[in-house]
């Protein structure tokens, strides 16, 4: 998703800080898994990680849950597929392939948990069975804290970037996993940004320009920005009123058509629209945990043959 920022804005504080989710910028690392030949197939731990072969890590839960505090917390599946090569496995998480979550906070310390599925019942009390929301996407989500509502977890502070890292791999296979810490998606935005037009969610802009026209979506785009610039902005555009509809209809914002709108209607339905889209994002994203045959070595090369001919000096 690719996010424009306008400028930087001092966040408002109020009821829009109300969801988002995070994503960290850290690489992946390849690591070739030892062969389980003499681990008579057990799950092997990778480097450091080899805590959790024995349990070691704690739930995700004992840190926070879905809809605690002022957080809606994006959602994510791991799956694991064999990307080239195979090993007659059939891998899944967290069944035979073991990820935790990695969260840093503003120090630059870590903290390691095992994520902790999402249950239906977890998410109709968070949403109250309102029918605007998405249904609850089944077994096999896990949740991770929304970094850009810079939620504080109790004992560690506020969680700048949520990542996962792969620490238990199949015993009996020689493929390939990623022993880094992988970013996890970033699908909400910042609200008090969103709010005053610092950031534009594209997908607000896409799905105006899908519902009415290209027209309808540069006009709210500029609507936002004149806002943000405090600027006037013609309320009684047709066309305009039309792009902020398909916003009232996705979050239930206009009872009913109105004949003009002002810059509060386009900013507030701008920011919750974009929640809305990113919870509906969330339910289908999904993070790849890659398998593969390792790169083999490039073997040198063959020494060549070197030819010298006689030479004859009379």
């Amino acid at each position: 998703m690719k996010v424009r920022t306008r400028r930087t804005l001092v966040p408002m504080v109020g009821g829009l800080t109300a969801a988002a989710t995070g994503a960290a910028a850290m690489g992946p690392v390849a690591h070739l898994a030892t062969a389980g030949a003499e681990q008579g197939g057990a799950s092997l731990p990778l480097g450091a990680a080899g805590l959790a072969g024995t349990g070691a890590f704690e739930s995700c839960s004992a840190y926070f849950g879905f809809g605690k505090d002022e957080a809606v917390l994006g959602l994510v599946q791991f799956d694991v597929a064999d990307v080239s090569g195979a090993d007659a496995l059939d891998h899944t998480v967290p069944a035979d392939t073991g990820v935790v979550l990695v969260l840093e906070n503003t120090e630059g310390a870590l903290l390691e948990c095992t994520p902790f599925e999402l249950t239906e019942e977890q998410w109709t009390n968070e949403f109250e069975g309102d029918p605007l929301f998405p249904a609850y996407p089944g077994p096999g989500h896990y949740v991770y804290p929304s970094v850009n509502l810079h939620p504080i977890l109790d004992g560690f502070g506020e969680v700048v970037a949520a990542g996962f890292r792969v620490v238990t791999i199949p015993g009996e296979h020689s493929l390939v996993s990623p022993t880094g810490t992988e970013p996890l998606a970033e699908l909400f935005l910042d609200p008090d940004e969103m709010f005053f037009g610092t950031l534009v969610d594209p997908r607000v802009l896409d799905l105006i320009e899908a519902e009415v026209s290209a027209a309808a979506a540069t006009l709210y785009d500029d609507a936002l920005a004149a806002c943000e610039a405090e600027e006037p902005i013609d309320g009684t555009d047709p066309v305009l009123i039309d792009g902020a509809m398909v916003l009232s209809d996705l979050i239930d914002f206009f009872a009913e058509e109105p004949t003009e709108v002002n810059c509060f209607d386009i900013q507030l339905m701008h920011a919750a629209g974009s929640l809305f889209l990113g919870i509906f994002e969330s339910v289908e994203n999904s993070e790849a945990i890659a398998l593969s045959v390792p790169d083999a070595p490039t073997p040198p090369p063959a020494a060549q043959p070197v030819t010298i001919a006689p030479s004859f000096t009379g």
